[in-house]
């Protein structure tokens, strides 16, 4: 009963306060792009099986190349994770003419900070030299940049404040250098991973998977006043079904047999090599092959009920997908729910590669910038998180100045 009072006064409930827009969208891809054939110059080679592996990942991925933060001769990283963010950052308020000493909230999402402690919002606003403003940080994976944007939305919606930056970023590329995987994966089996797609090897597969790069929106209670365009935020929102699966995706933590899931009294004391296995981040693609799409289908269910979302409505579809793998699988997911998004996708998946918290931020900014919009369209946002199986929506509509 209370799902269902809350879905029915979920659209009368946002009428009730101001609007929010994007008035401005910016993104950073460090370095030159790195093409496939280049990956080991960046990342190194574990063994010949390794590059067996990755052959096979990234003939399944269907990413053609990336951007890393690493200087190919080194190996040692060229930007931090919080620089990433602030030049993103920097480049939407430029986009919407507004002065860094104007920003009052800054909410700031990433996977993987360059610490556990200061936050990374308290990182970035010292990269940028913001001055003394409210400040928050989302954790988690792919979802946390949408949690950012909705703390950031509720805030300007609900007239707490004028203006809200929100950045994503990702600096994937320094934990996955040959180095940091070689003890704890010496020898993988690349005939098994041929046989079977779903097989991850625990973590090693994301070698040849992730990206770097960042992507900001700066919000505002009006539409910008420049040439550019604007983008109306008709709703946020997200759902997690933790309850429901195990641990499918994380770091900074060792899974056992009996289910517990931390570092906590798992690790010997002193024991720096096992520390630094922790931190390695792991996938169990097997989980994720049986759940991401089941867990999909169930979220754009209740969103296009609770928000009444119709087919002729959705002018743009934008999914964030780690691979194009599960492109297809999304599409008749989303067809077999009465949503057809057939020649109305778009992705940048191919020419930036997996940016995690980052890629939708990334991909609205490139929309933005293709030319193809018109005021009027809408464009539904889909992020996935496999961590522990999240899903998260958002849909905007186009507006001219």
């Amino acid at each position: 009963m209370r799902n269902a009072i809350l879905e029915n006064s979920a659209i009368e409930g946002l009428k009730t306060f101001q609007e929010a827009y994007i008035t401005g969208i910016g993104k950073f891809l460090p370095n030159k792009p790195v093409h496939n054939h280049e990956l080991e110059n960046y990342l190194g080679t574990l063994n010949s099986r390794d590059s067996r592996v990755r052959d096979i990942v990234l003939s399944r991925n269907g990413i053609k190349q990336r951007h890393y933060a690493l200087d190919p001769g080194t190996g040692r990283p060229t930007h931090t994770n919080a620089q990433l963010a602030a030049a993103a950052g920097k480049a939407a308020l430029s986009e919407a003419g507004l002065g860094q000493e104007e920003v009052e909230l800054l909410c700031c999402a990433t996977t993987g900070p360059d610490q556990l402690i200061p936050n990374q919002a308290a990182m970035v606003q010292a990269e940028m030299e913001l001055p003394t403003l409210e400040i928050a940080a989302t954790s988690g994976a792919c979802c946390a940049g949408v949690t950012a944007l909705k703390y950031a939305w509720m805030a300007v919606r609900g007239g707490l404040r004028r203006n809200a930056l929100v950045t994503a970023s990702e600096n994937a590329s320094a934990s996955l250098c040959a180095n940091i995987f070689a003890k704890r994966f010496p020898n993988p089996d690349a005939d098994l991973l041929e046989r079977n797609p779903a097989h991850s090897f625990d973590g090693i597969f994301l070698r040849w998977m992730l990206s770097d790069g960042a992507g900001a929106f700066l919000i505002q209670g009006r539409p910008g006043r420049g040439e550019g365009l604007s983008f109306k935020i008709e709703f946020v929102d997200l759902w997690s079904y933790a309850h429901l699966y195990e641990p499918c995706m994380y770091c900074g933590a060792i899974k056992d047999e009996e289910g517990f899931l931390g570092y906590k009294g798992h690790l010997p004391p002193g024991d720096a090599e096992d520390l630094a296995e922790c931190l390695i981040l792991r996938q169990d693609a097997k989980l994720l092959d049986k759940y991401i799409i089941k867990t999909f289908g169930e979220a754009l269910r209740d969103c296009a009920i609770k928000y009444e979302l119709l087919n002729p409505q959705i002018d743009w579809f934008c999914p964030h997908v780690s691979s194009y793998y599960f492109m297809d699988k999304v599409l008749a997911e989303a067809a077999a729910s009465g949503l057809d998004f057939s020649g109305k996708t778009f992705t940048n998946l191919e020419t930036t590669g997996n940016t995690g918290s980052a890629a939708i931020f990334i991909m609205l900014e490139e929309l933005a910038a293709s030319g193809k919009l018109r005021p009027g369209q809408k464009i539904l946002c889909f992020v996935p998180e496999s961590a522990r199986f999240s899903m998260s929506f958002f849909l905007l509509t186009v507006v001219g100045h």
